[in-house]
């Protein structure tokens, strides 16, 4: 399997996290970099970290769920019961029509630290098996 690394150059200044404004000097403030792979027929060796998600009978969702708009309206949840790790399980379908095969599944779990700092990180099903990781970073402030 080959790894091919892609760099390129910053399409504008705001591109590179430097403010287009500022009285101080400038200086990045976030980076991305990214990894493009080749892919190349590895069946014979393949291995899935996680066993596919089975959908079961929908749990009840908690009852601050109720009444939401944005993101949490829009898609139908059916959660499931918690992961053995303590992780939280949902099957989800956007209620408006997209693809075909649109259900998929998260199993996610939060880490939040002293400092407010924190993380979601969640495991994407399809009805096939895993397909991917997402994580999200959070920012956790008293009232």
């Amino acid at each position: 399997m080959a790894i091919v690394r892609r760099s390129n150059p910053p399409i504008s200044p705001s591109a590179t996290g430097i403010p287009r404004s500022s009285t101080a000097h400038p200086r990045p403030v976030a980076r991305v970099t990214a990894w493009a792979l080749a892919t190349s027929d590895t069946s014979d060796v393949a291995s899935d970290r996680y066993p596919p998600l089975v959908e079961g009978p929908a749990q009840p969702l908690p009852a601050d769920w109720w009444g939401l708009t944005g993101y949490l309206g829009s898609v139908d949840w059916r959660r499931q019961p918690d992961d053995p790790s303590g992780a939280g399980v949902f099957w989800l379908s956007p209620q408006g029509q997209l693809v075909d095969g649109e259900d998929f599944a998260l199993r996610a779990r939060a880490s939040i630290g002293p400092d407010g700092i924190g993380v979601t990180s969640a495991e994407i099903f399809d009805r096939t098996g895993f397909v991917g990781t997402c994580a999200q970073t959070l920012l956790v402030q008293r009232r």
